[in-house]
């Protein structure tokens, strides 16, 4: 749980809301009514796609989140097959997507997955593939770098050090978000990224760089 990783000897870091405060920021930006999600359909594709936390939100802040579910299982081929006809079906459908951390989602299939977005002028948002924004998502939201983690684990560690038990110590620490954009996504589908959000941003992608190129 977030308080208690189940032994004494042991300590396990856990930010809970990470993808509540990913999101919340994302409707900030878009204002977005329907979000679109695709996941695989079992209790692990929903974990890593946050599914309860998206639903929660949702709730509270008034949009519908229309889903698309992968079969389980599948080979790689399968995976970007599945995952290129989720983002057909949902790009008509939806005014923002949320891209989760799914299987087949890779910079060589980026390209194919994003065609349907930039068809239908839909906003994209990373969930944890940040690095993908330079090749075509919208945004993106994750640590810039590991130093408030450092920080975090150092003080962890000092007070193991000092005596005591590691399962007794905090575990809730909120990594902080800084955001990635793409301004030629973002032209492509006609939407002006805030200044504020441009001003805030740790990277800023001029073009959508071709897959496979560093």
């Amino acid at each position: 749980s977030v308080t208690d990783s189940g032994f004494d000897h042991v300590h396990a870091w856990i930010d809970p809301d990470k993808t509540e405060r990913q999101l919340r920021l994302f409707h900030e930006i878009i204002r977005f009514r329907k979000l679109g999600i695709a996941y695989e359909d079992d209790s692990d594709g929903r974990s890593y796609a946050g599914l309860a936390d998206v639903l929660k939100l949702s709730a509270r802040l008034g949009f519908e989140v229309i889903e698309c579910r992968i079969p389980v299982e599948t080979g790689p081929d399968d995976e970007t097959r599945e995952l290129i006809r989720c983002h057909e079906t949902l790009a008509p459908e939806i005014d923002a997507m949320y891209i989760t951390d799914y299987a087949g989602l890779t910079e060589k299939s980026i390209s194919k997955l994003l065609a349907p977005f930039f068809k239908y002028k839909v906003p994209t948002c990373a969930q944890a593939r940040y690095d993908l924004v330079k090749n075509g998502i919208l945004i993106g939201a994750e640590r810039s770098d590991f130093t408030a983690d450092a920080e975090f684990y150092t003080g962890t560690l000092v007070k193991i050090l000092h005596g005591a038990r590691p399962g007794d110590l905090p575990q809730k620490f909120e990594t902080p978000l800084d955001t990635v954009v793409n301004l030629e996504c973002a032209r492509k589908i006609g939407f002006r990224i805030p200044l504020d959000v441009l001003a805030g941003a740790f990277e800023v992608h001029d073009r959508i760089e071709p897959p496979g190129k560093e």
